[in-house]
């Protein structure tokens, strides 16, 4: 394993190389470590050294360890940060940098050996993902977002995360809201702290992103929350990972419903809405977002609606009718569909029941009479019993 150490106290430096070899030997560890006094000089050759690890100083003359921390996971994004100073105050910002740990001096062998630890732990966990290499195909990652945010992979039953508080949940689904772009940290603050001072709120931002990552890393999620050192914000990437909601969209926009082959896609995909876009939040940033996928659910089930009505498959459309106007209830049309499918498929006990769920909607809801196209039939219908 190849470790860098950054501290410009060449005393410092030398103390925690001689560390590092002592931990090591617990493991059977093999390590490389390349010392270096000046920050500079560490950047310059980390890319010819690619470290897995840099242990740095946080406050050395200069430019920063917060900023050389940026700057190296910038150009090697898979290298672990570990940061050594004896400033305790620096541990929120460090855990915002996306620090794996944080090591107050003086420290102790016993510290350096748990450190050591959970590198060893970390990268033997990361080793265990089903490799391209053994020719297998690679599981799939997703991230499901209707009802609530739930973890799937390795073709798994999809996970509630273990979330440490539920600002750290609404902030984790709003930056995958707007995953791709970066999201100003007053933008969240804003968002999640609106009542507290500049000084507690970014205290705390740094706090519940640091939970996140955690949360992250447990799950073995190959997402990212990287900061944005220009704009003075986060930006989250799904890598490789699959948002279902837009994937689900996406199959649905390819179908053509031409066969019954197509149709039972559909259904099969129009089943996978099982609840409203984070329908279990009150977030109220969310409610585009939500009313946009119910639209695109609504149209979906439309046609194929459409389809087994030119099919004659009056028990299928009936079922997709009976779902639609769940959703919208006011469609005095769909009403009129679903009265008729329902004596088409003999289910005359249902009729009445419908018609008064109708008349609840229009005349208990809405306060007004009931759609005289629906009365007729009903009344129509009645005199044919």
């Amino acid at each position: 394993m190849k470790l860098m150490i950054i501290d410009d106290e060449a005393l410092a430096l030398a103390h925690l190389e001689n560390m590092l070899h002592a931990a090591s030997e617990h493991f059977s560890l093999p390590i490389e470590v390349s010392p270096f006094q000046l920050a500079e000089d560490a950047l310059r050759e980390a890319p010819a050294i690619k470290p897995d690890v840099v242990f740095l100083d946080i406050h050395m003359p200069g430019k920063s360890g917060l900023q050389t921390a940026i700057d190296m996971q910038e150009g090697l994004p898979q290298t672990d940060i570990v940061f050594v100073t004896a400033y305790d105050e620096y541990a929120v910002q460090a855990f915002d940098i996306n620090a794996m740990d944080y090591i107050l001096k003086p420290y102790t062998l016993e510290r350096v050996v748990k450190t050591l630890e959970r590198i060893v732990s970390r990268r033997v966990m990361a080793s265990k993902k089903p490799a391209e290499a053994q020719g297998e195909m690679p599981f799939k990652q997703r991230i499901h977002s209707f009802r609530t945010i739930r973890f799937e992979k390795a073709g798994l039953e999809p996970e509630l995360p273990k979330w440490r508080t539920s600002k750290a949940q609404e902030l984790f689904s709003y930056l995958l809201h707007r995953r791709g772009e970066v999201v100003l940290k007053s933008t969240i603050m804003e968002l999640l702290t609106p009542e507290l001072e500049p000084k507690k709120a970014t205290t705390q931002l740094y706090t519940v992103v640091y939970q996140i990552r955690q949360c992250l890393r447990q799950f073995g999620l190959d997402v990212t929350i990287n900061n944005s050192s220009i704009q003075e914000g986060y930006v989250l990437n799904t890598g490789a990972t699959i948002v279902a909601s837009e994937e689900w969209e996406q199959r649905l926009e390819q179908l053509q419903m031409r066969s019954s082959e197509t149709a039972a896609e559909a259904e099969r995909l129009l089943e996978q809405y099982d609840g409203d876009y984070l329908e279990d939040h009150d977030y109220v940033w969310a409610e585009n977002e939500r009313e946009r996928l119910r639209q695109v659910w609504l149209t979906h089930a439309r046609r194929l609606a459409a389809y087994y009505m030119r099919e004659s498959d009056w028990n299928a459309a009936l079922t997709l009718y009976e779902r639609i106007q769940s959703f919208e209830p006011y469609n005095e049309e769909e009403g009129l569909i679903t009265l008729q499918l329902l004596e088409r498929c003999n289910q005359h006990d249902k009729v009445g029941l419908h018609y008064r769920k109708l008349q609840e909607v229009f005349v208990d809801d809405l306060g007004i009479s009931m759609p005289s196209v629906l009365e007729k039939w009903y009344a129509n219908w009645r005199l044919n019993l």
